[in-house]
């Protein structure tokens, strides 16, 4: 395999440049309209290999998801409308053996899988083989981005006296840190941090990295070999406050948006995937049965579907601008290449997955180039 030298980012800062803070214009009527029109679903059941709950999709190159689940970890499945279900894993500590992984996250056609376990990655080929394993130094917390064939950054704390203070980490093929950055004011993991340390990556087209944060609308682009911030989007809104809360269990206290994924597309404008609470927020919960624990709260949570809605917002970095923005009801997951996966609870309880195809066109007659 050929290692990627760290040299494949020095165009990185030359390209773009520090820039200051930029405040997004947004217009009361963005010059464009965002297109979601459905796919085929997957229906999920593969002779009792499936993921109850998902805990991580991704969207491949070649149009078929790769979906991680909460309690079976040690496999994945891939899957397409016309191609069926295939479990690749198994539990182990041998070369395509796992012990739970918390990620996979594609990158041309290889598959970068994360073992949380196991702590270690394993690289796999388009025909499934193991090419790549390296050890993973310290934990996984909101995301991975992966550079070439060989290096990749890990949003986590890594628990040494230089590294512990930063949210980001690049890292070699062979797994060491090259560079920690984004530092944290008040450190990793304090009480009161809440979902402050988590970040959404992307890869930019010329070789930087995207973060986003997951309880701000703030958005930066690092130069990762020198740990370099390049520039720094933030969208005003009075929806969306500063906010460190993982979320509610409260009826009458609905959720405060977070940032679920970004990616940069062809034409170099950032496509944001937020989850914000429904006007039927309350109608989710039920009352807690009498005779339940009792550190149970007073209400369950039981229909995530119902109280979550899922807001798509495309951004010219290039002009500081909002393009377009929509919200939608379905619980969207992911975005990349122009798609999205969806997920809800079909029959016998197994979740039903639907990709969505996304595209942008202007909102007036006469076009505008920013959304071609």
């Amino acid at each position: 395999m050929a290692i990627v030298p760290l040299a494949f980012f020095a165009s990185c800062a030359e390209a773009y440049g520090v820039q200051a803070e930029t405040v997004l214009m947004v217009d009361s009527s963005p010059p464009c309209v965002i297109d979601l029109s459905p796919g085929p679903p997957i229906r999920g059941a593969v002779e009792g290999d499936w993921v109850d709950d998902l805990a991580d999709v991704q969207i491949l190159e070649d149009g078929r998801l790769a979906a991680v689940g909460f309690s079976v970890a040690d496999g994945f499945l891939l899957m397409a409308p016309d191609a069926g279900v295939e479990w690749v894993g198994r539990s182990g500590d041998g070369p395509g053996e796992y012990r739970y992984i918390r990620w996979v996250r594609p990158r041309g056609d290889r598959l970068h899988v994360f073992d949380v376990l196991s702590r270690r990655r394993t690289v796999l080929d388009a025909n499934l083989d193991v090419v790549l394993t390296n050890p993973l130094l310290g934990s996984l917390a909101g995301d991975a981005a992966i550079f070439g064939d060989s290096a990749y950054v890990v949003n986590g704390p890594v628990p040494t006296p230089e590294n512990i203070g930063y949210a980001l980490h690049l890292f070699d093929a062979s797994g060491a840190v090259v560079r920690s950055f984004d530092e944290l004011p008040g450190g990793y993991g304090t009480p009161d941090s809440g979902i402050a340390i988590y970040r959404r990556l992307a890869v930019a087209r010329d070789g930087g990295l995207w973060s986003a944060y997951r309880g701000e609308y703030r958005i930066d682009l690092w130069d990762p070999p020198t740990g370099t911030r390049l520039r720094t989007l933030v969208r005003p809104a009075e929806w969306f406050p500063a906010h460190a809360e993982p979320g509610s269990n409260d009826p009458e206290r609905p959720a405060l948006p977070t940032i679920l994924d970004i990616v940069e597309d062809a034409a170099g404008r950032l496509w944001v995937l937020l989850s914000i609470a429904s006007d039927r927020w309350a109608e989710g919960f039920e009352e807690t049965p009498e005779g339940a624990h009792p550190e149970l709260d007073e209400y369950l949570h039981v229909d995530f579907d119902i109280s979550y809605d899922t807001m798509v917002e495309v951004i010219d970095p290039a002009r500081g601008r909002l393009l377009a923005t929509t919200t939608v009801d379905q619980n969207l997951h992911v975005l990349r290449g122009g798609r999205a996966v969806s997920s809800e609870e079909g029959e016998f309880g197994l979740p039903t997955i639907q990709l969505w195809q996304l595209g942008l066109t202007a909102a007036n007659t006469q076009g505008d180039n920013e959304c071609m």
